[in-house]
């Protein structure tokens, strides 16, 4: 699976609201 910068960036932003 390719990941994109675009969805990195969104997994980062999840994965920090969560405290990850």
């Amino acid at each position: 699976m390719v990941w994109s910068n675009e969805q990195i960036d969104i997994l980062n932003q999840l994965l920090g609201q969560h405290g990850f």
